[in-house]
């Protein structure tokens, strides 16, 4: 069998949307065979592909579902990223599925009673999400405490493509159809042969290869404009920040120094005061001991003149008259 190779493939994101558009049964037979809810749908069932506004009137144009269509009263929205050019892809998840389950609901009557349409916002992603082997992921509203669900028909399914070849999960055509460029491989099933048709189609349409090529440029443009961004804000963030550590570490130095400074100044200050201190008390010392010593001289002098004349037979109270020494201190000679 001859190769037969396209440029785009069924994951550029409008060759996606247009294929399906061009061919209802194939949008049936991807949910059937991606969504475990929706498995039992019958290829036959009609088809809707919805204008982009919800039932209250509101314009819903910041979330652009790729595709949102209507089969058998379930409301779906299919989803095909290639790269994770988003930040946060589960937040971007979350506010698409968000804005999907309330174009859903219907209001009956004028009355404060509405109801819902099972809704399921499907996301075929060209990266890996989560490091693990699963491929298939299916979020709804769980209470895990009590274990119970509130709404068990409004999911998320994230279907990981880039891990179909990496653990050997290409099971059959619908698998092929987000890895290979040769239509020929497809081949072989009616409703797949459409599919495949429209995607060649799509190829050799003047119209569709503008629009993607517009659409590569404004992406390349926003991506260009997000590292700018980036390097601004990191320069000016590093400008910034470092101007404010200047100003908190001079802040910091200056009340460590002080307390620092003051801390040395204290042990020097008790030091040399320890040493004057020292120095006084050694003058003091001496003089006082000079001056005691002279006094304790001229003590011994008066008692030994004061005993002698007692032994002499002198009246103790002339003794005192003469010497200077109390009566007391006479007696006790």
């Amino acid at each position: 069998m001859d190769k037969e190779y396209v440029k785009y493939n069924f994951t550029n994101d409008i060759i996606f949307k247009a294929s399906l558009e061009k061919c209802p049964k194939g949008a049936i037979a991807l949910i059937k065979e991606f969504v475990p809810d929706l498995k039992d749908l019958d290829i036959n069932e009609e088809v809707t592909f919805l204008k982009q506004e919800n039932n209250f009137g509101i314009d819903i144009t910041s979330t652009i579902f790729d595709v949102n269509l209507l089969i058998a009263n379930n409301l779906i929205e299919l989803e095909m990223q290639i790269k994770d050019t988003y930040y946060n892809i589960k937040s971007r998840m979350l506010k698409y599925y968000v804005d999907l389950l309330n174009s859903s609901f219907s209001r009956k009557d004028n009355t404060n009673k509405y109801s819902y349409k099972p809704t399921y916002s499907v996301w075929f992603l060209g990266f890996k999400l989560f490091e693990d082997e699963d491929y298939i992921r299916e979020y709804k509203l769980y209470d895990d405490k009590h274990n119970n669900t509130l709404l068990d028909d409004t999911k998320i399914i994230i279907v990981e493509f880039a891990k179909f070849l990496e653990y050997g999960y290409n099971k059959n055509r619908w698998y092929d159809l987000f890895l290979t460029h040769d239509l020929n491989k497809l081949r072989g099933e009616a409703i797949m042969d459409d599919l495949v048709d429209s995607i060649k189609a799509l190829n050799n349409d003047d119209t569709i290869i503008l629009e993607i090529d517009a659409k590569k440029r404004a992406e390349d443009e926003r991506i260009s404009n997000f590292v700018c961004g980036m390097e601004k804000a990191t320069k000016e963030g590093l400008e910034k920040g470092m101007q404010q550590g200047l100003e908190q570490g001079m802040q910091q130095g200056i009340q460590q120094g002080m307390q620092q400074g003051l801390k040395e100044g204290l042990a020097k200050g008790l030091e040399q005061g320890m040493q004057q201190g020292l120095e006084q008390g050694k003058e003091l010392g001496e003089k006082l001991g000079k001056e005691l010593g002279k006094e304790l001289g001229q003590k011994e002098k008066a008692l030994s003149i004061a005993k002698n004349l007692k032994a002499k037979g002198m009246e103790v109270s002339l003794i005192s008259e003469v010497t200077g020494l109390s009566m007391e201190e006479i007696e006790l000679l």
